[in-house]
């Protein structure tokens, strides 16, 4: 051991003398007789050692982690900040610092993984204590064994028991007034085999990967390296222009798992390589040397600024992972909407602070049909970073949407985006979103008051531009190819999952999206959100959310008839003070004309959606679209068919079940998994507090579909094929109480969290999802599964 890491060890107080108080000896040293090997230090692991070790750290060590912990313990949602998902969070440990702190009048310091310390210690010095330290007394072991011994339920869910004792004494206290509590969290402890492997690990000083495996697992894959040096020469153009379009493209890729090849039919764990585009200050072949900013947006203040692209090491958790593929298709595409297309550049742009967060300022010369092209043609990646984005669930945004609805937007080729360039160029400034980092700049009435003024000019211009009002043909049609035309999002509590097409039936509302929300969604939800902000800031981003919400509502409001319009909107914002604080602060904002379409029936919303999916939608795209279950019959499967009784019930059995339910069928032919999803009606979603006041469970529905549908499920159900009739017919029986029936239910059919073979069944739909969705999957998140 280094002496630099003795003092820190003994700096954070890591004599852990109450391990031997917390395991039971006896099984303890069964576990390690079982699979003991010669202790030794991780500095002595010679060259010869090398192979065994990541062999080892690989395909033993890293598989107990991604199958028993990361799904809690990964992105910021994780538990005390403790990170397993990658060798660094585990080296650094966890800390008792608040990330989600609704509260804080001060900003929080960063604490991103990999970005914010670039070494273990250091982040020892930020508050950040070791779980995994050589020898025998290791917090991440006492844990685990505790919760191995004793398998009392818990009665508080992850986020509520969250206590991360930080020394020997609080550690002590905790599993004395807490023996419950061990790890994996509520769940059935570790296996023999798997709490051995962690033991042995431990043992040798838990070695992870060699320095040099590390090294080259961070260079870009040798498939990957020509198209990453040839993105890096493209976006490090030294011309004003090149750099003005590198920072745009920047801005709004940072989040992304960036690949270079369509590897969508790639399993996760096959030869999948996925990248991060970062800022740096180091330029290929070097390593690069990340730029630390709180905001994509913010000065480098780096003398050399290059864009470079950083392998992502970690296990992919499906709550945070988002691909974007650059390949040649899409070279093409952004060397023409960008480098190869006329517009000109009177002065070089720089981070200033009053204007860096305003988009519609700092790309103005970048032509405004080329940006919305851009976020159209990747659509989906965007609308789910608002809701996975920097805090992997939406937290600030979700309880401002409703609980299923589907998004279409504007076409950039019609009147209102064409004439986007003059018109967003005028009204650029009444465009500043909450992202300022001062109090003061944040205050909301700052950026309300301008977004009405923008709404207002907005209805000028589609006096102008759509004097006979809208039709079909101004909805983008995904120019006759892209399925991502269509989006249903769906909300989950304090997350949401968003995917193509328009899944379960005719929804409350739907949006129309045009340039100017899209954008400023992107920078008030990703670009802008800081999840590490003060209490005004995340205020202020909640707020204005309303203002792009309801504006999207009112675009799609403006294909029905005027006189339907006001009638459905009320019925959107039922309450009084919700219908007063529409009248006063979102007077109707959309076209105010007739539109150009022809209604047959007297249900203007469904019609309009039909029309919009049936006959503006091209066949290609609607090949790729789940169009059957909207508006028309359900797919044909004989397991749909079973299920679809339960999708008619409006309130009675639906309010017992959690928000995102997935139900694993046992077929003849194999397992099948369904989600079902328990939409909460509302009165309305117009105020920040008391939500539950506003709910009114005796119109709840639920959305069942083939797949998983959310990264946070809540409950798993479980039943054969042939004996689904059965499970149909004893759900619908259920009433409207958690009392001795819906208990029994539960008993047949659910996996408690206590069962003592939940994994088997969680282990079961993982590896469904893992082959259903390839690379694009990811560990589930388990830390919002019921207490039941």
């Amino acid at each position: 051991m280094s002496a630099e890491f003795q003092k820190t060890r003994v700096r954070c107080g890591l004599d852990w003398n109450w391990f031997l108080k917390s395991v039971a000896l006896l099984n303890f040293w069964f576990v390690i007789a079982s699979c003991s090997s010669p202790e030794i230090p991780l500095e002595s692991l010679n060259q010869t050692a090398s192979d065994a070790r990541n062999e080892f750290y690989l395909k033993s060590v890293r598989p107990v982690l991604d199958n028993r912990c990361v799904s809690c313990h990964s992105c910021y949602t994780a538990p005390c900040q403790l990170n397993l998902a990658d060798h660094e969070g585990i080296r650094r440990g966890s800390t008792k610092a608040k990330l989600y702190d609704g509260s804080r009048l001060v900003e929080a310091d960063l604490t991103r993984l990999g970005i914010d310390a670039k070494s273990a210690p250091e982040w020892w010095t930020k508050g950040f204590r070791p779980v995994v330290n050589e020898g025998e007394k290791s917090v991440l072991i006492a844990t685990i064994e505790q919760r191995r011994k004793n398998l009392t339920p818990v009665n508080e869910t992850v986020k509520e028991s969250a206590e991360c004792p930080a020394d020997e004494d609080e550690m002590e206290d905790f599993i004395d007034d807490h023996p419950e509590k061990g790890m994996p969290y509520g769940l059935p402890g570790l296996s023999d085999k798997e709490a051995g492997v962690l033991h042995r690990w431990v043992q040798e000083g838990f070695p992870t990967l060699t320095p040099d495996l590390r090294m080259s697992l961070k260079a870009a894959a040798p498939i990957d390296q020509t198209d990453v040096e040839r993105w890096e020469n493209l976006l490090n153009q030294k011309d004003a222009k090149s750099q003005l379009i590198s920072r745009y493209l920047y801005e709004h890729l940072y989040l992304a798992s960036i690949e270079f090849r369509d590897q969508s039919k790639i399993p996760m764990n096959g030869d999948v390589t996925f990248y991060q585009l970062v800022r740096s200050r180091t330029v290929a072949p070097m390593t690069p040397d990340v730029i630390a900013t709180r905001r994509p947006f913010d000065d480098p203040k780096s003398i050399a600024v290059y864009y470079r692209f950083q392998r992502i090491n970690q296990t992919l958790s499906h709550k945070n992972h988002i691909v974007i593929t650059l390949d040649n298709k899409k070279w093409d595409r952004y060397q023409a909407l960008f480098y190869t297309k006329t517009w000109s550049l009177e002065k070089n742009q720089t981070y200033d602070e009053k204007t860096k967060s305003n988009p519609f300022l700092v790309f103005q010369a970048i032509p405004a049909e080329s940006r919305y092209q851009f976020l159209l043609d990747d659509s989906r990646f965007f609308v789910s970073a608002f809701i996975k984005g920097t805090v992997c669930e939406g937290e600030a945004a979700v309880n401002v949407i409703e609980e299923r609805f589907f998004i279409f937007f504007l076409d950039p080729k019609s009147g209102m985006s064409q004439q986007s360039d003059s018109f967003i160029n005028q009204v650029a400034r009444d465009l500043g979103i909450p992202a300022a980092e001062g109090v003061l700049d944040n205050f909301y009435w700052n950026y309300k008051s301008s977004q009405m003024e923008f709404v207002k000019e907005r209805q000028k211009a589609f006096s102008k531009l759509y004097p006979r009002g809208l039709s079909l043909s101004d909805i983008w049609d995904g120019d006759g190819v892209n399925p991502q035309a269509a989006l249903t999002v769906m909300r989950h509590y304090d997350n949401s999952y968003i995917v193509q097409g328009a899944i379960g039936g005719v929804p409350k509302t739907a949006w129309v999206m045009d340039y100017t929300i899209f954008e400023r969604m992107y920078y008030l939800l990703v670009a802008g959100f800081d999840v590490y902000g003060n209490v005004f800031h995340q205020l202020s981003t909640r707020l204005y959310m309303d203002n792009l919400r309801v504006e999207s509502e009112d675009i799609f409001l403006s294909l029905l008839p005027v006189n339907d319009r006001q009638v459905l909107r009320q019925s959107w914002y039922r309450g009084e003070w919700a219908k007063k604080k529409m009248e006063w602060l979102n007077p109707f904002g959309g076209v105010s004309s007739e539109p150009r379409i022809d209604y047959k029936t007297s249900d203007k919303k469904k019609e309009a959606i039909e029309k919009i999916l049936h006959e503006r939608l091209g066949p290609k795209v609607a090949e790729e679209l789940s169009l059957d279950h909207c508006c028309g019959p359900l797919a044909s499967s004989s397991i749909v068919q079973k299920l679809k009784p339960l999708t008619e019930v409006v309130g009675g059995f639906v309010s017992l079940l959690p928000d995102i339910t997935l139900l694993l069928v046992e077929g003849t032919a194999g397992d099948e998994v369904y989600s079902l999803g328990h939409e909460r009606a509302h009165l309305n979603v117009a105020f920040l507090l008391d939500e539950k006041e506003r709910l009114v469970p005796k119109e709840d529905t639920l959305t069942i579909q083939r797949g998983v549908f959310g990264s946070f499920p809540n409950f798993y159900l479980y039943v054969k094929e042939e004996d689904l009739d059965r499970f149909v017919a004893d759900t619908l029986a259920l009433k409207e109480s958690r009392g001795p029936a819906f208990q029994h239910w539960l008993a047949s059919y659910g996996i408690s969290r206590n069962k003592a073979s939940f994994w088997v069944y969680a282990d079961r739909i993982q590896k469904w999802f893992d082959a259903e969705m390839k690379s694009r999957g990811g560990v589930l998140d388990l830390s919002k599964y019921m207490l039941w």
